[in-house]
């Protein structure tokens, strides 16, 4: 009996305790002992799969907490993301419109990025986000909010001791601090941020409204220039609806045939033409007449610009037999390639199949790359210029001596022309070294075996002086306006 009660006091502890680690010790008599091993051999096994339940009990949880997180946080930078950002942000919000307290959010991201990208490789621009995001947070006040928005953007959130002076503090700190030198997998890496800055008030608290004057900002500091930064104000947003206003008349632009080239004539040191620059001008039936500078850059963002680029080539290839029937067959018609451009697979084929259809030949064909675009598409630039050259076509370097002050590259590249920047010829007579920088670029140009091409002369002395210095060609006011073909040999 007493081992009856032995047993059904253990089956009670176990069932009380649920411990299905123990076990009946073997005092009860050999009619139980059977009974006693069997229920130890249920434990065992009961206890195992306890085990296995509370193993893959743990191991649910943390990968609930890791998919959490990773729904929280950026994988790469660890910092938060844009769903967990902007969750935040929209709370912080409605918290300072109540408490009537004002905040601050800055845009900011990588001037150069993708060049990094593409020279380095993705595991190199990685380690350079990573650091980027290490040297911004190290910056920040107990309380303020970095997040990576996306690729090379980061947004910070500013709601503690808000003053615009603190604010304006940490974005020059952030600007100077972000552009030191990277040192990444033995690669000595340099580039800025670009940073913009706004106020919740502006934007009456709307999240949208927020991020919005933000983007706007931003664009305004790459827009001056590299490793700025800017603050929101309200005129920028009539600029910007004015941007989205072209960009949404851009498309019916080509089909309601409100592009126009005009074209600007080159001379030789005799004065006798020898070619034209093809320029476009667009007079919008809904917005009046649009300089080229703004709507090109709006075109190469909404990706409508290599549009715009073959309908150039096309109606100059359209043109070429009236500028031939007057000039002779020696005359060359150049127009603009953006960096855009460059950098689309078909391009090459695309000019050889309008040169085809068109019976154009590429020797009066010149095609022109400003020395900043060409060096920031350096390789498929290369590529290009040899595509070009099998069809004959010239390449001329426009602006030279704006961009880069590395002259290492004239080494590598097969172009024909060099052509001077306007900003140096229109100082030649008043300004020595304009006049020296002038001359040293027309001479290294002709110890190159190219021609150099001066933009931008509009008078006599501009001209005498450039052809006394050996300059080919000149182009400018004092020898053509752009002007429409029909008027030309009208």
């Amino acid at each position: 009996m007493q081992s009856f009660f032995g047993l059904f006091a253990f089956i009670h502890e176990v069932k009380e305790t649920r411990d299905y680690s123990l076990r009946i010790k073997p005092k009860l008599g050999s009619g139980l002992a059977v009974v006693g091993r069997n229920i130890n051999d249920m434990l065992e096994s009961i206890h195992a799969d306890s085990e296995l339940n509370r193993m893959n009990a743990r191991r649910l949880v943390a990968a609930q907490e890791s998919m959490s997180r990773m729904s929280r946080y950026d994988t790469l930078t660890g910092l938060p993301n844009r769903k967990y950002f902007m969750e935040t942000l929209e709370r912080i919000l409605a918290q300072s419109k109540r408490d009537n307290r004002d905040l601050a959010l800055m845009f900011f991201d990588l001037d150069g990025f993708r060049r990094v990208n593409e020279t380095y490789g993705h595991k190199t621009g990685d380690a350079l986000l990573v650091e980027v995001a290490n040297r911004a947070r190290s910056l920040l006040r107990k309380g303020d909010i970095i997040a990576r928005l996306g690729t090379d953007e980061f947004l910070i959130l500013f709601y503690n001791d808000l003053h615009e002076v603190t604010v304006n503090e940490i974005a020059k700190r952030l600007a100077t601090t972000l552009s030191q030198p990277y040192s990444i997998d033995s690669w000595q890496l340099e580039v800025t941020a670009s940073i913009g800055i706004t106020v919740a008030s502006d934007s009456d608290f709307d999240i949208k409204e927020l991020v919005s004057n933000a983007d706007i900002a931003l664009y305004h500091a790459k827009n001056s220039g590299p490793g700025n930064y800017i603050i929101f104000a309200t005129h920028m947003k009539e600029e910007k609806n004015r941007r989205l206003d072209i960009a949404n008349a851009l498309g019916q632009a080509i089909t309601e045939n409100e592009f126009q080239l005009v074209y600007q004539a080159k001379v030789n040191r005799a004065d006798e033409i020898v070619g034209y620059e093809a320029l476009i001008r667009w007079n919008s039936k809904s917005l009046g007449f649009i300089p080229p500078d703004e709507f090109i850059q709006i075109a190469e963002q909404s990706g409508k610009i290599s549009l715009i680029t073959f309908w150039v080539l096309e109606t100059l290839c359209k043109d070429m037999s009236t500028f031939i029937s007057q000039h002779g067959s020696h005359i060359k018609l150049s127009f603009n390639l953006s960096a855009l451009d460059l950098r689309e697979a078909y391009l090459s084929n695309k000019i050889a199949s309008l040169l085809e259809q068109y019976n154009v030949d590429g020797r009066n064909i010149e095609i022109e790359v400003t020395e900043s675009v060409y060096l920031d598409n350096f390789d498929s630039s290369n590529i290009f210029f040899e595509d070009m050259a099998k069809l004959n076509c010239s390449i001329a370097l426009d602006d030279f001596g704006t961009g880069y002050s590395s002259l290492g590259y004239l080494t590598q590249i097969n172009i024909d022309t060099l052509k001077i920047d306007k900003q140096f010829v229109g100082h030649i007579t008043e300004s020595n070294k304009s006049k020296l920088v002038t001359k040293a670029i027309i001479e290294m140009g002709k110890q190159l075996g190219l021609e150099v091409c001066a933009e931008g002369v509009e008078t006599v002395e501009q001209a005498n002086l450039l052809k006394e210095s050996g300059c080919h060609q000149l182009q400018g006011y004092l020898y053509s306006k752009p002007t429409p073909i029909d008027k030309l040999f009208s």
